[in-house]
């Protein structure tokens, strides 16, 4: 059995510096799809492939998918080609057995590695648990709050049945911004039988059990030009900046980054300490780029 960690890139590299380096000794295989257009049809260059010479190091377990694909576009608002570059993850598991596990998130979706590491222990150890969060339980005595109960089952069989979400801390603009009252459903982890397609795993990560100890969600990292070119790129922040143009704002950007307000959303951002993220590779990270935390 091998675990598969499938996502979509756009030109997040130090990210997915991070990403390789946390997770090279735990995973068999990353797939990484990149388009040549962003989610807004705007041509873009292949930015993975340009600096591939700086990933050289973890090339032997990387599934490198080009998207080249022509998709109808029909404006703001339309999903279709960030659906058809995330489902080009099937070019990369044509040799998954169908009780591999894969990983379906996006590049700074990052998993525990602890859960991923008792994940791969239970393909030999059935006596591994993992703690999920499996429904909001609504009636009148726990006024809708996520309830997690262990699930009671061995993980490997639980994955037997159905695959699951990671629950995950939000941190925006910085790894020192934490958003504490809205946790993020992000990687969806489940055995390639049950994978039809790719964007269809992900559709499912809000109905899914959830694993409590699910990672972090790095949103928005990499300083003040990479939020812009998201803002110009993704189809959820094109929708955003077609209705109001300040957030395509220089200015009005760089102070919702220093005020933690992740624009029109309810998500505020509060200091923390780095060192609630169980990353082993994260003190050498920010050694190396330091600007992926506040100024002091």
């Amino acid at each position: 059995m091998k675990i598969y960690d499938c996502f979509t890139f756009f030109n997040e590299l130090e990210l997915l510096e991070l990403r390789l380096e946390t997770f090279y000794d735990i995973v068999d295989c990353f797939v990484i799809v990149e388009a040549d257009r962003t989610h807004a049809d705007v041509p873009k260059p292949f930015n993975f492939y340009e600096h591939v010479a700086d990933f050289r190091k973890y090339l032997p377990k990387i599934h490198y998918i080009m998207d080249r694909s022509r998709v109808p576009y029909r404006g703001v608002g339309d999903w279709s080609l960030e659906n058809h570059q995330r489902n080009n993850i099937i070019k990369g598991l044509e040799d998954a057995e169908p009780d591999d596990l894969i990983m379906v998130g996006d590049v700074d979706e990052f998993p525990d590695p602890a859960t991923l590491k008792t994940l791969r222990e239970s393909f030999t150890d059935p006596n591994k648990f993992v703690d999920f969060i499996a429904f909001y339980d609504t009636t009148p005595y726990t006024k809708g709050k996520l309830v997690p109960f262990h699930s009671g089952m061995r993980i490997n069989n639980f994955l037997d049945l159905s695959p699951v979400g990671c629950q995950q801390n939000f941190h925006c603009y910085y790894f020192d911004w934490v958003c504490r009252h809205l946790p993020w459903s992000g990687t969806v982890i489940g055995k390639f039988k049950f994978m039809k397609k790719p964007q269809a795993f992900r559709n499912a990560r809000e109905s899914l059990p959830r694993i409590v100890k699910g990672g972090w969600h790095f949103s928005n990292m990499g300083g003040i030009d990479k939020v812009l070119q998201k803002m110009a790129a993704a189809v959820e922040c094109v929708e955003l900046s077609a209705k109001d143009a300040k957030y395509l704002d220089r200015d009005y950007v760089e102070q919702a980054m220093a005020n933690g307000k992740y624009f029109q959303t309810a998500a505020k951002f509060v200091p923390c300490d780095v060192s609630e993220i169980k990353l082993p590779t994260l003190a050498a990270f920010l050694k190396k780029y330091p600007h992926f935390v506040r100024a002091r």
